[in-house]
């Protein structure tokens, strides 16, 4: 029996596997682990290489043309960015999977601006656009994906001839490409399956892009409800063509120039603070802002709360005189908000300049008449240091014509800039495009401001720029620039 148990084979102890089958079929071996791990790590390097080598895909719309890119490094965070260059970018959430960069490549190359803003502005079709990104996207997905096959191929391969496994290419190639498929369709294609051409309610704006939101908001808000569909995009780059040719005529006035944001007549519109807070992050030579009356509807305490939602976002001092709609308890809630002054024959100043203020205290918020005797009285006692005149019926300062540098009024919701006796008069209309009352009307207002540059040194008016954002729900947006002509004895705009 003892010569038998000592044969070969025969309870002689464990029986030792060839080293180059051992770690591939003792299934509890950590070697075989280790291997399989290494080779599913090493086929997703492979699809993510092959998705970083992924071309762009082309597209042309009209006049812009452009390329749609996967980021680089790959970023699984999902969305379409919108690259607009001068006029900054837009963020939409289009698609789950690999972030996806669409460039308007003749806009980022091009030197002039007029011509970027003459391209945007000439589409008259936002559907081919919207078609055209939609449809390079998708197959920019379908691209990358065959690209991240195409990495994992090479990759197990390469392992398998050059690691000392070639007996085994196929048994490593199916391994690897077992995990990495996987991977290769995440990359490439969730952005086609996923994609979502009604993704622009949620979009996030960057630089002059920023403006759009007002104009493509949450679709709840009635006051913004606009289509949040991509076909919105033609729309929105003109719009923000309009903004760069501000920016351009913007660029002539001095860099030290003290910027006034000038608004009248709000009327409660809601929102209206949020954009008038964008229109001072666009332009750093804004240094305060002035509003000429009529903010509330009847000056109500319910009014009161819900009005001036966003008054503290606007990020510069605000002076306000009471129009004819505003009660004294809207201007009592005003005197205890930060940042904002109620000023009423008396003066504050602000960067330098000394703004005179009467405000109109009729309260006649029912009707468009008011007894201007308390207007006459208090405009005598302006003092001679007066930069500029803020009140709210055009009445009080026209009086006032040829002793001040300029004068501003609301009131009328009836936009102008003109000089008069030597004096820049400026109405800047009504920002809340007289909100209720525009229903009532065949005729609605427009949304309506203006931007008043005065010179560093003298506080002197320089330029005018009057903002018209059409009326409300409307997408549009006309900004023109007007300077002060003063070589002559008698000045004069020249728009």
């Amino acid at each position: 029996m003892s010569e038998l148990l000592d044969m070969p084979g025969i309870m002689s102890g464990p029986r030792e596997l060839p080293p180059e089958l051992g770690s591939e079929q003792t299934g509890h071996h950590p070697a075989r682990f280790r291997k399989f791990a290494g080779r599913i790590l090493l086929g997703v390097c492979g699809a993510t290489a092959g998705f970083m080598f992924t071309p762009p895909e082309n597209f042309s719309a009209g006049p812009i043309k452009g390329e749609v890119s996967f980021d680089k490094p790959p970023a699984l965070i999902g969305g379409t960015t919108l690259d607009l260059s001068l006029l900054g970018s837009i963020e939409i959430p289009t698609h789950a999977g690999p972030s996806v960069r669409v460039s308007m490549t003749d806009v980022a190359n091009s030197d002039n601006p007029q011509e970027i803003v003459q391209d945007l502005q000439s589409l008259d079709s936002s559907e081919g656009l919207q078609t055209s990104i939609s449809r390079a996207v998708r197959d920019l997905g379908l691209k990358g994906t065959l690209y991240s096959l195409a990495g994992v191929g090479v990759a197990m391969a390469s392992y398998g001839l050059f690691s000392g496994e070639r007996r085994h290419l196929r048994h490593v190639l199916k391994t690897g490409a077992a995990g990495t498929v996987a991977t290769a369709m995440v990359m490439g294609a969730l952005p086609v399956l996923t994609y979502d051409d009604n993704a622009l309610d949620d979009a996030t704006y960057h630089g002059l892009a920023s403006f759009a939101p007002e104009y493509v908001g949450e679709t709840s808000d009635i006051l913004t409800a606009y289509p949040g569909n991509i076909k919105e995009l033609g729309k929105i780059l003109d719009y923000l063509g309009s903004l760069r040719q501000s920016a351009l005529a913007s660029e002539a006035i001095p860099s030290d120039a003290i910027g006034v944001l000038v608004t009248s007549d709000i009327h409660c519109l809601p929102g209206a603070y949020d954009f008038l807070a964008e229109i001072v992050k666009a332009d750093p030579k804004i240094k305060f802002m002035l509003d000429a009356g009529d903010l509330t509807d009847h000056g109500t305490v319910a009014e009161n709360q819900l009005c001036f939602q966003g008054i503290d976002k606007v990020g510069v001092p605000i002076v306000i005189v009471q129009g004819n709609h505003d009660s004294d308890d809207t201007v009592d809630y005003l005197h205890g908000l930060d940042n904002v002054s109620v000023i009423d024959q008396s003066f504050v100043e602000e960067s330098g300049v000394t703004v005179y203020g009467i405000g109109d205290q009729s309260y006649t918020p029912s009707s468009e008449s008011a007894d201007t005797a308390h207007s006459a009285q208090a405009l005598q006692e302006i003092p001679s240091e007066t930069d500029i005149l803020l009140a709210h019926r055009p009445k009080t300062v026209e009086q006032y014509f040829g002793q001040v540098g300029l004068a501003i009024a609301g009131d009328t919701h009836v936009p102008k800039a003109d000089i008069e006796d030597g004096t820049l008069y400026v109405n800047p209309g009504t920002t809340g495009a007289a909100f209720l009352r525009a229903y009532a009307t065949d005729k609605p207002a427009h949304r309506t401001a203006a931007i008043i540059y005065l010179d560093a040194d003298t506080k002197k008016p320089m330029a005018v720029s009057r903002i018209d954002l059409g009326e409300i729900g409307e997408l549009s947006l006309n900004i023109n620039t007007c300077f002060v002509d003063t070589e002559d004895e008698s000045p004069s705009l020249e728009c």
